[in-house]
């Protein structure tokens, strides 16, 4: 097996740059309404970023948070709101690690969440969310 070795200073900063180039792709072509080629790209910075998890949480939870947009905006079948709804937990667990437990950063992701439960026609079970 090969080893792996963490990046300099300069691998680390164009890694990061990539990733965010991707993650913005994802962006417009969920404003494109491009859902499929948002989530790929929303992928692909995922799988750079993953790579020094330590370093770029914040940078996680957002391309997270953006792929579970993506999933919530395509065409609001059970699988997809489901897959937005694991995007949206992951990316809050992100944020609670780097932010604590009651900031309000943590807000918009507790409303997207609230917001896939309304729309999977479980409203009781959105209440919690927006009450964080």
């Amino acid at each position: 097996a090969t080893k792996s070795f963490p990046l300099t200073q300069v691998q680390f900063r164009q890694e990061l740059y990539k990733a965010k180039a991707l993650a913005k792709l994802g962006e417009v072509m969920a404003i494109m309404s491009e859902y499929d080629s948002a989530i790929e790209y929303y992928e692909k910075s995922f799988d750079i970023l993953k790579k020094e998890p330590n370093r770029n949480r914040m940078e996680m939870s957002m391309v997270l948070h953006g792929k579970g947009l993506a999933y919530y905006w395509k065409n609001g079948e059970k699988e997809d709101l489901e897959q937005a709804m694991k995007c949206f937990e992951q990316s809050l667990l992100f944020k609670q690690v780097i932010l604590g437990f009651s900031d309000i950063g943590l807000a918009s992701t507790y409303e997207q969440m609230g917001n896939v439960m309304v729309e999977m026609g479980e409203t009781s079970a959105a209440v919690p969310y927006y009450d964080e």
